[in-house]
């Protein structure tokens, strides 16, 4: 819950992926867990993920970090082309 993520030394991490990556695992999720990539708790179903504390994926997220971001300037750059706003 939001209340327990705000808490000193907890760091949350969301990463939005592209969709189809990310299946949404089914049952209930306890979302203050550390070091776990879950569905992110409110965008999960667009494709966001999260992750509390990284500590052993920190690697792993770094990569979907750079994944999104290669994301976000490829769309950035074809709107950009396309003259989109």
């Amino acid at each position: 819950t939001k209340g327990r993520l705000v808490v000193a030394g907890y760091f949350l991490t969301s990463v939005a992926m592209m969709i189809g990556l990310w299946v949404n695992p089914v049952g209930r999720r306890d979302f203050a867990v550390a070091d776990e990539i879950l569905p992110h708790p409110v965008y999960g179903a667009i494709g966001w993920v999260a992750v509390v504390n990284p500590h052993d994926l920190v690697e792993t997220v770094c990569g979907l970090l750079r994944d999104a971001h290669d994301d976000a300037a490829r769309r950035f750059s074809r709107r950009q082309r396309r003259g989109d706003s």
